[in-house]
């Protein structure tokens, strides 16, 4: 069964590419004329940056893990699986103690949730400014569209791990087929060669 609570894109699947996401984010803080962008993964373990703008991408694997208890706006995005738009943080009594606020400089935040596609939540598409925002109708709409993207490769990694289970599963006892074994066995030798064995 496919685990939504564990981290994505650890070592190389290659199933998504997170180049189309990184698009996606430097697009979206370009018109957005937003000096931040990001897809944050949340699973019980914590939050974790998976892309950022700017950067020319995120090493996902060395980005810091930030606790499930750190006061986050993608935090309450996450928890009430709803979109949040802070046009001005700073004077608002329910945001201006946010440590992103405090420390960070960040004015304003527009977040909304990713979802995998049995309905939980993958993470947040989001967006930081330094400064007051006044996003349209129109803004929100784009980036409805935009996450939708984003929801559409991770129904692709769902769907592809559904079939490859399938096919390396026997259906009866549920452990690996002479498939599944033949491929793993390749992969150890093709491992050893690497290593020297």
């Amino acid at each position: 069964m496919f685990e939504t609570d564990k981290w994505a894109f650890t070592g190389i699947d290659g199933q998504i590419s997170l180049h189309k996401w990184q698009k996606i984010i430097d697009l979206i803080t370009g018109l957005f004329s937003a000096p931040s962008g990001y897809i944050v993964q949340v699973t019980s373990k914590g939050y974790r940056v998976v892309i950022r703008s700017n950067e020319g991408g995120s090493n996902f694997e060395t980005n810091p893990i930030l606790p499930p208890q750190t006061p986050l706006f993608c935090k309450h995005v996450a928890e009430n699986n709803n979109i949040l738009y802070v046009n001005d943080a700073c004077n608002n009594e329910q945001w201006k103690t946010m440590p992103e606020v405090i420390e960070g400089g960040v004015q304003s935040y527009l977040g909304l949730p990713i979802h995998w596609p049995e309905g939980d939540v993958f993470g947040t598409l989001c967006l930081k400014d330094t400064k007051q925002t006044r996003y349209t109708d129109e803004y929100f709409e784009l980036i409805e569209q935009l996450r939708d993207l984003i929801e559409d490769d991770l129904a692709l990694v769902y769907s592809y791990e559904q079939m490859r289970e399938i096919a390396m599963l026997d259906s009866l006892t549920a452990i690996y087929n002479r498939r599944a074994l033949n491929l793993l066995a390749q992969q150890k030798l093709n491992l050893a060669l690497r290593l020297g064995f």
